[in-house]
């Protein structure tokens, strides 16, 4: 009988254990900088953001084991462990460094980091699940959430007198500009030291990519050829020298 009772004390201890490590589904998901999303809805590109944060983008998930993933403004991917500790996930650095606490707010359902290092407070919110994507084996949100903020939608073009059409969807694709298929937005990493004074986009013709610039101004999107001012042998560097398409947002 003692040994019955043992077993079951130390069952029911055990699942107690577990349950208290167990991730709650409400940290599940991948969430966004509250601050970033914002200033991209501003009409601020990405060049341009002062965020004060350098993660754009949290992706936590029970699959990945007391582990999350940063995705951060430099292009950098930090795979992080977790300690629960009651309402709060616990970030670590190393084994012993803490990052962060990450906690929900229940009011709002934000995100709430808080960076030992800094002691600073940031915000997310969480991703709509049609803008994530399975990326080089992880899951994100950012590029389509870039995407739908900045440029989708449908446009107008003039070759002459004649008027065409061309079509921006969030996933990459693009339809009405000559051979081009497909497009991507230089929002993060080296492409944003490529060039000082315009935005960059990628688009592929043909199976090649090739970098041009654009601009925003209201409903208006301006692509630009650009010329290449780097020295051989150092990392691309370009400037805009002519105006390909001037597309009015319908």
């Amino acid at each position: 009988m003692k040994k019955f009772i043992v077993s079951t004390l130390c069952c029911i201890g055990l699942l107690h254990l577990a349950k208290a490590q167990e991730m709650p589904v409400v940290f599940t998901g991948n969430w966004l900088s509250k601050e970033f999303i914002s200033q991209l809805e501003k009409g601020v590109t990405p060049k341009k953001i002062k965020a004060e944060q350098s993660c754009i983008e949290i992706w936590i998930d029970p699959s990945l084991k007391d582990s999350l993933w940063l995705f951060c403004d430099n292009k950098e991917q930090r795979k992080l462990g977790y300690r629960r500790v009651n309402n709060i996930l616990r970030v670590f650095d190393s084994s012993t460094k803490i990052w962060g606490d990450i906690s929900i707010l229940p009011t709002t359902g934000e995100l709430i980091v808080k960076e030992f290092k800094t002691d600073k407070i940031h915000r997310y919110e969480k991703a709509r699940s049609s803008n994530i994507a399975m990326i080089n084996g992880k899951r994100s949100a950012q590029e389509k959430t870039i995407n739908e903020v900045l440029i989708v939608g449908n446009y107008v073009g003039k070759d002459g007198k004649k008027k065409f059409k061309v079509d921006f969807s969030k996933n990459g694709a693009v339809s009405g500009l000559a051979n081009i298929s497909a497009y991507s937005i230089c929002s993060s990493g080296d492409c944003m030291k490529y060039s000082q004074n315009i935005e960059l986009i990628f688009f592929t013709s043909n199976g090649s990519v090739k970098t041009y610039g654009w601009e925003k101004s209201k409903d208006s999107l301006f692509i630009y050829d650009l010329k290449t001012i780097s020295m051989p042998g150092e990392a691309p560097r370009y400037k805009p020298v002519e105006k390909l398409y001037s597309l009015l947002k319908k």
